[in-house]
């Protein structure tokens, strides 16, 4: 008798999210629940120095990791690599979009720190923090070796133009 082979299994971990209308459709309600969480804030109750207690009501800074738990995954990583899969960019890149313009804008107008911003924005967001030492073509910023011939008529050049100022001529 001819035993049946059963097809093999791809491997790995079945998706938390199989790319299905449904599921995308499930990403869009939870990632709009968590941004209107983070706008409406959460109610916390504090002790002023005269010993009164009132409730404040304190806002939630989008993340993405707390976007990512928000959706289920185990943390910002596992949600990284979701959007970087073809069926998902289009929507986790939206929700990338708003959480980087919320840190950008709170910077700017002094909500948030500067420099935990410019942490986010540098690692979650691949904004580049760097200065270029180098032409417009990619050479270097200013030749550094000059043949002997050009670094004869640059000293020539200038011994002409300090002679002229000497003189009281104009360069």
């Amino acid at each position: 008798m001819a035993e049946e082979q059963k097809p093999k299994h791809p491997g790995g971990r079945p998706p938390k999210f199989p790319p299905t209308p449904e599921n995308l459709q499930q990403i869009d309600e939870r990632t709009e629940e968590y941004f209107e969480t983070c706008l409406k804030g959460e109610e916390v109750e504090i002790v002023t120095k005269r010993g009164d207690k009132v409730t404040i009501t304190k806002s939630i800074p989008p993340t993405t990791t707390g976007l990512a738990l928000a959706l289920g995954f185990n943390g910002r990583k596992q949600l990284i690599e979701y959007s970087e899969r073809e069926e998902f960019r289009p929507t986790l890149a939206r929700a990338f979009a708003r959480i980087e313009k919320d840190r950008v804008e709170g910077a700017l107008m002094g909500k948030y720190d500067p420099n935990m911003s410019k942490l986010d924005l540098t690692h979650n967001f691949k904004w580049i923090d760097k200065v270029s030492l180098a032409g417009d073509d990619g050479g270097p910023l200013l030749p550094g070796v000059m043949g002997d011939t050009e670094r004869s008529a640059r000293l020539l050049f200038l011994l002409e133009q300090a002679e002229k100022r000497s003189k009281g001529g104009k360069s």
